[in-house]
């Protein structure tokens, strides 16, 4: 490795950030998939073209758009504007730069930057032990940020908290490091030890800093897709077929542009990462100790079928 892949650099999902605050995103090494450099200022305003917009749980209205000069604004509600100008690598965030905003730039606009063909993006949590990591997706509320936090108690290295970025361009699947902090209910708690970095209104965010999290791209070991817990003794789990981890997998991979495009740029990049990564589903029981549970599986080797 060269000195310049060795030395750490402020960043995550595999974007070097620059600014003023680019070390709030975290530290990675290796040598990035993109650069950009992310200051506060005036985001360009909404472009006529929209991209794709979804209602949250708040009330407010997320909305992605692109104007005529290539400019792709991210909206939150009336009042939170992020923009990137893919032309100068240049992402400018409304004030006031706080928590908010630092969320709305690692979890749309760095994860944007990098997708595609050979980049397949996750609505995941991931960890790793023993230099090889496991990313657990699922649906919302089925417990991927709860079961980061027990893997960490159980001696597990964070990787990334609700997005992960799989690099799929080398000779072997590589996740890259998310933002460094776990968010979760508030009363939950963090990993023993961590201290509060920010709330927002539905979460508290535990500090992951770099004591904690893995510190570059990692080798990705598995899969696992959570089912909604069900009444029940025991778990199952299930390694799929090439066929079947294609349609389990698919609703949790993102593509952040056109939505017209989905199926077109994910299709690939999906089919990819079944072929090369083992995929399986896993059933708890609806236990106090599910995440006991998942710590103990997911402590057992895959052994694809």
């Amino acid at each position: 490795m060269s000195e310049r892949e060795s030395a750490p650099w402020p960043g995550c999902h595999g974007v070097r950030v620059r600014g003023n605050d680019a070390t709030r995103f975290g530290h990675c090494r290796g040598e990035p998939l993109a650069a950009v450099e992310v200051d506060p200022g005036i985001p360009a305003r909404p472009g006529a073209v929209e991209l794709w917009s979804q209602p949250l749980p708040t009330g407010d209205l997320q909305r992605l758009s692109t104007g005529p000069n290539g400019d792709v604004v991210l909206e939150l509600g009336s009042d939170r504007r992020v923009s990137l100008s893919p032309q100068s690598g240049v992402v400018t965030v409304g004030e006031p730069f706080d928590w908010v905003g630092l969320q709305l730039v690692a979890s749309y606009i760095l994860p944007f930057l990098v997708a595609g063909d050979r980049t397949l993006v996750l609505h995941a949590a991931a960890a790793c032990r023993s230099g090889r990591a496991v990313l657990i997706a699922g649906p919302g509320g089925t417990g991927k940020s709860s079961s980061l936090v027990g893997l960490a108690e159980a001696g597990w290295t964070p990787l990334s908290e609700d997005v992960c970025v799989i690099d799929l361009a080398g000779p072997e699947p590589v996740v890259w490091p998310g933002p460094p902090w776990v968010r979760r209910r508030h009363g939950e708690a963090g990993p023993a030890g961590a201290e509060v970095l920010f709330e927002s209104s539905e979460k508290t965010a535990w500090d992951l800093g770099p004591l904690r999290q893995a510190p570059g791209p990692t080798p990705v070991a598995g899969l696992v897709v959570l089912e909604r817990p069900v009444p029940g003794a025991y778990p199952v789990r299930r390694i799929l077929q090439a066929g079947e981890a294609i349609g389990a997998l698919a609703p949790h991979a993102v593509w952040l542009g056109d939505r017209e495009e989905t199926g077109r740029r994910l299709f690939g990049p999906v089919s990819e990462a079944v072929a090369r990564i083992p995929v399986s589903v896993l059933r708890l029981p609806v236990r106090d100790d599910w995440i006991d549970l998942l710590v103990s599986i997911l402590d057992e080797p895959v052994v694809p079928a």
